[in-house]
């Protein structure tokens, strides 16, 4: 039988959400494998960002009154977010349980993923809709200095592992 369950891929972008946004971190419970699976950033950007998730914006130029609704635009993203990390975690719970199964019902597994796959595809919209939320409260410059922090940091440093 296939097997139906999340992709690491899909994992470590929940570990990314915990990453970025720590208050989220104990909402859901990681597993072993999730756990000894590294999140890759941009050499430097783990240490800034660990200390404030805003600085990519703060180099880009945000002010004071920007980076409050940003603050307040992200508390509100882990609030709702809170939410669907739970119930992922329970759906993810869900579906090791039908894998150790000696022949788990593929109407169910299947049933499952899809369940799986539409929390998903909420907290990635909800995250492009964080995206484009702070994007409009920057200045085009800003934007341009964004854009462009985020592409040096991307194609000019190497990769590092964090755990």
């Amino acid at each position: 039988m296939p097997n139906y369950h999340t992709s690491s891929f899909a994992l470590a972008r929940l570990a990314a959400l915990a990453v970025a946004f720590p208050a989220l971190a104990g909402a859901f419970a990681l597993s072993p494998a999730l756990a000894a699976d590294p999140v890759i950033l941009p050499a430097g950007t783990e240490v800034a960002r660990a200390k404030d998730p805003l600085a990519v914006y703060k180099e880009a130029g945000i002010d004071l009154e920007q980076e409050r609704k940003i603050r307040k635009f992200a508390k509100e993203f882990e609030d709702q977010q809170r939410v669907r990390l739970k119930l992922m975690a329970n759906l993810l719970k869900e579906m090791r349980q039908l894998e150790l199964l000696p022949d788990p019902d593929e109407k169910k597994a299947l049933d499952k993923q899809v369940e799986i796959n539409k929390v998903q595809n909420d907290i990635s919209i909800e995250r492009i809709k964080l995206l484009l939320r702070i994007r409009n409260v920057m200045t085009f410059e800003q934007k341009e200095r964004l854009v462009s922090l985020i592409q040096k940091n991307l194609s000019g440093a190497a990769p590092t592992a964090v755990k």
